[in-house]
């Protein structure tokens, strides 16, 4: 990935512009993006797609063997991931739905659902500003409008039998998704802890959940060596998109 400008980045096989969007790209879900299996996966769900950047991701991973819906709820957002995929090769495989997904309806099942989820929990949607972008990135991280308890019951419901649910929060709000998932027949696999160094706290968890009970996989996964020099493990889990890398 490179800046290609204020308003967006280039990835190795494709163009992000994320200058209408509420969310940005950034680390979380390029290291999610990174981390998915996506073997033997047909049907995708991006659960509140913004700029397409996850949707794209998992094309590029399953190129012509996968078809993704990518649903979102702002109508800005929702331009914006359209014309970043329609400008892509991947545009015959993604299909951005401008939804609320608690009313999404869909005629299959999902093999893989993922997100990067609203975590903020305090703003409410009278504060929220549209002209501003500040003020627009705060809504579209806010659970106003969709709980981590909303995402695990919307998951579940459009979930295949043997599917995967995979999602990035902050490490600290993992317990009560662990809670929210296990009371709907959902459980934690995997988990993939981040910190951006060596000596800083665990800030953000990867999680792929199943409806089967499985001994969990742990592992870490450090960002910085230095103020501005990545870990080759970060290197490693990310070449396919970074152009530098």
């Amino acid at each position: 990935m490179s800046n290609s400008g204020n308003d967006g980045f280039r990835f190795k096989q494709f163009v992000i512009e994320h200058n209408q969007c509420g969310m940005k790209v950034g680390t979380d879900s390029i290291v999610l993006g990174s981390w998915v299996n996506t073997r033997d996966v047909r049907y995708i769900l991006d659960i509140g797609t913004g700029s397409g950047l996850l949707a794209l991701m998992l094309a590029q991973k399953t190129f012509n063997t996968s078809l993704i819906s990518a649903v979102e709820i702002e109508p800005a957002a929702v331009r914006q991931a359209r014309n970043n995929i329609q400008k892509s090769k991947f545009a015959d495989q993604v299909r951005v739905i401008e939804s609320d997904i608690k009313t999404f309806h869909a005629s299959i099942p999902y093999d893989l659902i993922i997100s990067n989820p609203p975590y903020y929990k305090g703003m409410h949607k009278q504060q929220h500003n549209l002209i501003d972008p500040n003020q627009a990135r705060v809504y579209a991280r806010s659970q106003q409008h969709l709980s981590h308890k909303q995402l695990v019951e919307q998951v579940v419901r459009l979930l295949s039998l043997n599917g995967y649910f995979y999602c990035v929060i902050p490490t600290s709000d993992v317990p009560n998704l662990l809670e929210y998932g296990s009371k709907e027949g959902l459980y934690l696999n995997k988990r993939l802890d981040i910190r951006s160094n060596q000596h800083s706290d665990k800030i953000r968890s990867c999680l792929c959940f199943s409806r089967n009970k499985n001994i969990v996989e742990l592992d870490e996964l450090v960002i910085y060596e230095s103020a501005r020099s990545y870990t080759e493990e970060y290197r490693s889990m990310c070449r396919d998109y970074y152009l530098n890398f």
